[in-house]
């Protein structure tokens, strides 16, 4: 009886670890009031950027990644959407100038907050964010965007992105 029981207990947990990590991300569809895609493309960052004006996101905010490192954050600041580069790993630290050159060649003013995370490299204690002040609509911010993956990251059309919260 023992040994049934103990088989029982750990079915249910096997299935609940299971459940948790091959549960699979809604992907749009009309129907759907909640909407968050796994991966995209350049094309399909527009939608998604609708998806968060629309509150239709689990944040009002959303970022973009095809490796870790290129991550960028599309913010909700009120009506206008501004973008973020939060440095959480020492692969993004060289990305930093490339960033500020990209925002001042633009014009676009260009800030260092925190968030308050523990960054995985050396002994800071909060994870610089280099908040770029697009003061952005959809289109804007989708254009500026797929810009800086391509001219700070040097990603393509063809590149894969997540979805991160």
């Amino acid at each position: 009886m023992k040994n049934v029981l103990l088989v029982f207990v750990i079915s249910i947990f096997i299935f609940l670890i299971l459940s948790y990590f091959l549960k699979d991300k809604k992907v749009s569809n009309e129907n759907d009031s909640t909407i968050i895609a796994s991966q995209i493309k350049f094309e399909e960052l527009g939608g998604v950027i609708d998806n968060s004006i629309g509150n239709k996101l689990e944040y009002d905010f959303f970022g973009i990644t095809s490796n870790g490192i290129d991550c960028i954050y599309f913010v909700m600041d009120g009506p206008v959407i501004n973008i973020d580069f939060e440095i959480m790993i020492e692969e993004q630290l060289q990305y930093i100038e490339r960033f500020k050159y990209y925002a001042n060649r633009n014009d676009y003013q260009l800030k260092e907050i925190t968030y308050g995370n523990k960054p995985k490299y050396g002994d800071s204690k909060e994870a610089p964010v280099y908040k770029m002040i697009i003061n952005g609509d959809k289109t804007s911010a989708e254009e500026i965007g797929i810009e800086i993956q391509k001219e700070v990251f040097k990603n393509d059309n063809s590149t894969n992105f997540e979805i991160v919260p």
